[in-house]
């Protein structure tokens, strides 16, 4: 592959998220002025839930990512899935604001969402509630990560009772030859991660040693912290991370680093 275009010079932006959530941001990364490189490294799509909730609806509905959502509501299509009885109120925290706007086109009404948009900041949102023998649901991916792991040991730890199931499942997408061709003659100056599973993916030793060689050369962008501390854990050698994990976060950083040459990596 060629050698990419400097920092202040990106040539095309590689987004490696999945669909259907990547059209929006190719749409507003390209309204920024940008060559976008579409390319999902990841592919997503709803499972049945396992393990079936038994029982009522819980008193809080946690997603953790719009994802989630998708395959919540899928989930709630599968038979044996308990009913919900419209005359008892669940409250529903979202992670961020573009996984509230998921959830609210879904019909949900969330009533929490945390300033720091991440698993560590969900917990925080939650210090002032009463979890005490309180049933919640958080929906998740196939994937070890915060969902499954920290956030419902957090909250077990306020006195909640989680439960965790999976509605959707990440599966690694190989690039074709089509794909590999149209990075070899744009030449990508930035790639962008949308998850620790993109971010995997990428890194992961079935790619061509021609993409782990463009990685590790060109900027990469990580949406949030999670994501950027799995490309360092993964050695990539620059990492930028946005201020906000949304599509405008993304632009104002490509923005501040590229055409003003502000920030560094971290």
């Amino acid at each position: 592959m060629r050698s990419p275009a400097s920092v202040t010079e990106p040539g095309a932006v590689w987004i490696t998220r999945p669909a259907p959530n990547n059209a929006a941001t190719a749409r507003a990364v390209a309204a920024a002025g940008y060559d976008v490189l579409l390319i999902p490294v990841l592919e997503v799509g709803p499972t049945p839930p396992a393990p079936l909730p038994t029982g009522a609806w819980p008193d809080w509905l946690v997603f953790v990512s719009a994802n989630a959502v998708l395959g919540f509501v899928a989930a709630t299509r599968a038979p044996g899935f308990p009913r919900r009885d419209p005359a008892r109120p669940i409250a529903v925290a979202a992670v961020g604001r573009q996984t509230a706007a998921a959830a609210a086109a879904a019909g949900f009404t969330v009533t929490l969402v945390p300033d720091d948009q991440h698993g560590d900041g969900l917990v925080a949102a939650f210090a002032t509630t009463a979890l005490q023998h309180r049933s919640v649901w958080i929906p998740s991916g196939g994937r070890a990560g915060s969902a499954t792991r920290t956030l419902p040991a957090a909250l077990a730890a306020r006195g909640a009772l989680p439960s965790v199931f999976q509605v959707y499942d990440t599966r690694d997408r190989p690039l074709s030859a089509a794909d590999l061709t149209a990075l070899d003659t744009r030449a990508p100056g930035a790639v962008v991660y949308h998850s620790p599973s993109a971010a995997a993916a990428l890194y992961h030793q079935h790619q061509p040693p021609a993409v782990r060689r463009l990685c590790d050369r060109v900027a990469c962008v990580a949406i949030g912290a999670t994501t950027a501390a799995r490309l360092a854990e993964l050695g990539a050698p620059r990492v930028w991370v946005c201020n906000e994990p949304s599509d405008a976060g993304l632009v104002e950083l490509l923005s501040r680093v590229f055409f003003r040459g502000e920030g560094s990596p971290r």
